[in-house]
């Protein structure tokens, strides 16, 4: 239309002429959007019919057909175009927008250079026009197909794409979108996926994406350091320490008193049940060790969303580009910043300052599951430790209201990721700054110890376990001089200064799986449901609970076993007297109990004793190979308990008597003989060595015939027996070992 009324237009008798095509093609251009109105109004009934409850199958298949029919037209994103700008429909819109990406990753190509910059116009206008009114399903699949034209057309034929993307960060009204903007295109063109697209062109998508990385850092981190700073302006501090003191510094100078770790005595009867509560190694609480731990004033739900984007948008780009030469302290003050909302959650039940807790801890995630080294390494070190050590004094401590930090009320996810950090801040970093003397790394692990018992779930709790695993790994990796080149560890006993606090952990660990301490949180975990390990969620906490009393005793036995005995022997004395209560001969035998809560302390106590021998049966090893002569004697205490255990459970057979909460007692009868079976064969390989050395040394052959004789004379009678399979089991394996 254009180019004719130019050249008709030099003539002014040619000028009626000229008015006459122009009116036919208004004419003609009408024609057609009357068309596509058309089409319009049929589309949005059939998505109607299809979603109608009253659609049936047949018509829902004929609309499919229907509609696969229409996709196949040449010239069809013109409609797509028409139908997204008029529809208000959702369904329409999201069909006519699916065609518009299948046509950009598809057949891109076959469109020319005039029709594609239509495209990306209207796509751009209507995105920036609309975005606030669209339904967000609706804006993000805009944004997808945008960043696919930008996937294709990316900078040679969209010079402006990026340049447009960071313009809309940049002003307020629109930085959700343009940050939406921002995270799909890290998706799709940071680490694009390799079969939608060349090696070649991939390639260059990724050299221009990190080209970008600076600029897109710088403005993220201003966005979230601009809410921080009004954040931190918002409240009064608390008065910081010296300017010329570290934070850790101040710390150290409030410490309270050595750790002073108490030892689990049960009742030596079971009518006899003290309530008792777990509790970390006693020492004065901690003084703050940075300014303005007071909660900060929840966001406006704009701000939150922008920041909630912002973080997004950094975790993203961790995954992809490379942290060693834009990482610095200063980005990392940023981030724990809001990670440390998330510890405020729990002072306001209605904040959600938990989300934006989360999705900090995701970005810092990113930086140690990549191992990020940066060039001012010993900087982000200290910076590192000194955030981790902040977060942990805040969720393990008190606010300045006084106000405890009640972990049920903290987002799931903010925890979760907590605990995942402190675990690679562990395995990646603690090791750095052990024998540094700028880092508390006593003060670090006193308070994870509070934080590992302050868990309210039980996978949360193990997932802190696997923590002190890979702590303990360490440790014990350093007993070797294969760890440093066939030289000596640094210190010959270099993780003595490490007793206190572990021996302090074994002793609470049994606290915690024990019913005399622990009964409420014990009596709701499941011990009847069997996972894909062939567990029950009771059998997997205790076998992990234990497996790290087992890894502390690699390196303090002595202390360990202290810790045990004591409980082997009150709960034994119990068990061991349960003959008083037995009434009648035979078939006819019972326990002289009430239902009630001497039948609960009484399972209690079976519980608690089953627990300890599997305890002591994960440490036979330390009583074998070098370790036999000098631990023979507490060896031989042991295995005669057992010995009288398995002996005298088979003589009363008590999983045999009737009692009044048969479905609990009985179960509890058969697992403690079981248990007291299976922790002998754990020493069959201590008996063996006994054996040969017996010979070799012409001594101690008495002894061992006779704990051959016990254990024969309590396995023997179980043969002639209807007896539960688990104790049979224990039988057979002690039997097998023994022979």
């Amino acid at each position: 239309l254009q180019v004719c009324y130019f050249y008709f237009s030099s003539y002014d008798c040619c000028k009626p002429l000229a008015i006459t095509v122009e009116a036919r093609a208004v004419t003609e251009t009408a024609r057609i959007t009357m068309v596509e109105a058309g089409v319009l109004n049929e589309l949005e009934a059939l998505f109607n019919q299809f979603f109608s409850a009253s659609s049936t199958n047949e018509q829902k298949l004929e609309i499919n057909r229907v509609l696969e029919s229409f996709a196949q037209q040449q010239g069809l994103w013109r409609y797509c175009v028409y139908f997204v700008r008029h529809s208000r429909n959702e369904h329409v819109l999201m069909f006519s927008l699916n065609l518009l990406e299948n046509l950009v990753t598809h057949v891109w190509v076959s469109l020319d250079a005039a029709e594609k910059a239509e495209l990306r116009h209207f796509l751009m206008d209507h995105l920036i026009s609309y975005h606030t009114s669209l339904p967000p399903f609706i804006s993000n699949k805009l944004i997808k197909v945008l960043v696919y034209v930008g996937r294709a057309d990316w900078p040679h034929q969209y010079p402006e794409f990026f340049s447009h993307l960071l313009q809309l960060i940049r002003v307020p009204e629109t930085a959700p979108l343009g940050l939406t903007f921002l995270l799909t295109a890290s998706e799709e063109l940071g680490s694009p996926r390799g079969d939608l697209i060349m090696t070649s062109r991939r390639d260059e998508l990724s050299r221009l994406m990190h080209q970008q990385v600076p600029t897109v850092l710088s403005l993220l981190v201003h966005t979230l350091e601009t809410v921080a700073e009004k954040q931190r302006h918002s409240v009064t501090p608390t008065p910081p320490p010296s300017p010329n003191a570290s934070p850790i510094k101040h710390h150290l100078a409030s410490r309270g008193s050595p750790l002073n770790p108490t030892h689990s005595q049960p009742p030596s009867a079971f009518v006899s049940h003290p309530k008792s509560h777990l509790s970390p190694p006693t020492r004065q609480r901690h003084a703050p060790i940075v300014a303005g731990n007071a909660p900060y004033a929840p966001l406006d739900s704009k701000t939150e969303e922008v920041c909630k984007l912002a973080l997004r948008c950094l975790a993203h780009l961790f995954s992809w580009m490379p942290l060693s030469s834009v990482i610095t302290p200063s980005i990392l003050d940023t981030i724990f910043h809001f990670a440390g909302l998330g510890c405020d959650s729990a002072a306001d039940a209605t904040d959600n300052s938990g989300n934006l807790g989360s999705l900090a801890m995701d970005c810092v995630n990113e930086l140690l599951v990549k191992n990020c080294v940066p060039r001012e390494f010993e900087a982000f070190l200290m910076k590192l430790f000194e955030k981790s050590f902040v977060l942990l004094q805040r969720l393990t401590g008190e606010s300045e209201r006084g106000i405890s930090c009640n972990f049920s009320h903290l987002d799931d996810q903010f925890l979760a990721k907590c605990s995942d950090f402190f675990y690679w801040f562990v395995s990646s970093h603690l090791k750095r700054v052990e024998f540094n003397p700028n880092f508390p790394v006593l003060e670090f692990l006193e308070l994870f110890f509070k934080y590992t018992f302050k868990q309210p779930e039980v996978d949360s709790f193990c997932v802190c376990l696997d923590t002190w695993g890979v702590f303990l790994d360490h440790l014990i990796m350093m007993t070797s001089s294969d760890a440093y080149g066939g030289q000596s560890p640094p210190t010959n006993n270099h993780y003595e200064r490490y007793k206190e606090i572990l021996v302090s952990m074994v002793n609470s660990v049994l606290k915690k799986v024990q019913l005399h301490y622990n009964i409420d949180e014990l009596r709701e975990i499941d011990d009847d449901a069997i996972d894909d390990d062939n567990e029950t969620e009771w059998q997997s906490f205790l076998r992990q609970s234990l497996e790290f009393v087992g890894r502390v005793a690699e390196l303090f036995p002595s202390e360990t076993f202290q810790l045990l005995l004591p409980l082997l022997e009150s709960y034994s004395q119990v068990y061991l007297s349960l003959g008083q209560i037995v009434m009648g001969e035979g078939a006819a035998r019972s326990l002289l109990l009430t239902e009630g809560p001497e039948c609960e302390k009484l399972h209690a106590v079976l519980k608690d004793l089953t627990s300890i021998l599997q305890a002591l049966g994960r440490l036979a090893e330390h009583f074998i190979g070098d370790y036999f002569m000098p631990r023979l004697s507490e060896a031989q205490l042991l295995v005669n308990k057992f010995c009288i255990l398995a002996k005298y459970g088979t003589d009363s057979m008590l999983f045999n008597v009737s009692n009044p909460v048969p479905e609990i007692l009985d179960h509890d009868f058969i697992e403690m003989q079981a248990q007291a079976l299976g922790t002998l064969q754990a020493f069959t390989h201590w008996l063996a060595q006994l054996y040969l050395d017996s010979i070799r040394q012409e001594q101690n052959q008495d002894m061992v015939a006779a704990i051959i004789s016990t254990v024969v004379e309590s396995a023997t009678p179980l043969i002639a027996q209807d007896i539960p399979e688990n104790v049979c089991d224990s039988f057979a394996a002690v039997h097998r070992r023994c022979s």
